[in-house]
């Protein structure tokens, strides 16, 4: 394994998020440095590189640009993560639909936990052929990609607990969602069969403007200059009325858009658009 030159300073930083921009046309001057720094070592670990080695890699190497896409996202660890969040949305915003052709996005999605997690939802709520879900990436383009849907017995664990405490209920099963193969614990894919995944960055959507938009846990990694882009993209794609769901660790408190949303549910940061 690569050992030598790994101290990832504010120089090697910078030098490699110009080659990224140059070479790849990505663009993360707006990262925060820390949330940059631990993706870039995430990276090289994955790939066995030193920052040498992997400056040379996207410098030479056009094909490499999925393999740093897909290792650079931030990654979403828990089906059921805050299981709080789920349940909320469920029993005050997803239960209580009544309008035809609702529509879900999903942006940004890397391993697909919180895919999986609304599919789970809206089978339990026989709303599968009821909603359209759009799921988008700059990195994946298809489900049937080697290893989608597979989790470790230790992952499984975790997220039948988080799904126990969603449902209240400590006999409720996550397993009848899943089929066990040398002990992986493959997700029913079936349950995806209807979603519609697009390969596209959060600011090249143009689809449809939806009613609810799940974008959670994310933008800590940005500072606020993007922070502010990204809300008002999200703004401009929700229908009025429409549902933004960003998690409990963060908050629009601080962004210049602040004000054309309400805060529904403040624990749970789920807000609506109101202007």
């Amino acid at each position: 394994m690569v050992q030598h030159n790994l101290n990832l300073g504010i120089i090697e930083q910078k030098k490699i998020i110009e080659v990224l921009k140059q070479k790849y046309a990505l663009d993360y001057k707006n990262y925060t440095p820390t949330a940059f720094k631990n993706r870039i070592m995430a990276v090289m670990a994955n790939n066995n590189f030193n920052i040498d080695s992997l400056i040379n890699e996207i410098e030479t190497n056009p094909e490499f640009k999925l393999n740093f896409l897909h290792n650079f996202q931030i990654p979403e660890t828990e089906l059921f993560r805050d299981p709080a969040v789920w349940r909320e949305l469920t029993s005050k915003i997803l239960f209580k639909i009544n309008k035809p052709n609702y529509k879900i996005w999903i942006p940004d999605f890397t391993t697909g936990d919180e895919v999986f997690t609304i599919a789970i939802i809206l089978k339990e709520l026989n709303l599968t052929d009821k909603i359209k879900v759009y799921i988008s990436s700059n990195s994946h383009t298809s489900i049937n990609e080697e290893g989608f849907g597979f989790f470790s017995e230790k992952h499984f664990l975790v997220d039948d607990a988080n799904y126990k405490r969603y449902k209240t209920k400590e006999n409720e099963q996550l397993n009848k969602y899943f089929t066990v193969l040398n002990n992986n614990y493959i997700f029913d894919k079936n349950l995806l069969s209807d979603f519609n995944f697009i390969s596209k960055n959060i600011d090249e959507y143009n689809f449809p403007k939806v009613d609810l938009i799940i974008y959670r846990n994310k933008m800590i990694y940005y500072n606020l200059p993007l922070q502010n882009k990204i809300l008002k993209l999200i703004y401009d794609f929700l229908l009025p009325g429409g549902v933004l769901v960003i998690g409990t660790k963060e908050t629009i408190e601080f962004n210049t858009i602040k004000d054309y949303f309400k805060e529904i549910n403040k624990l749970n940061r789920i807000y609506k658009k109101v202007k």
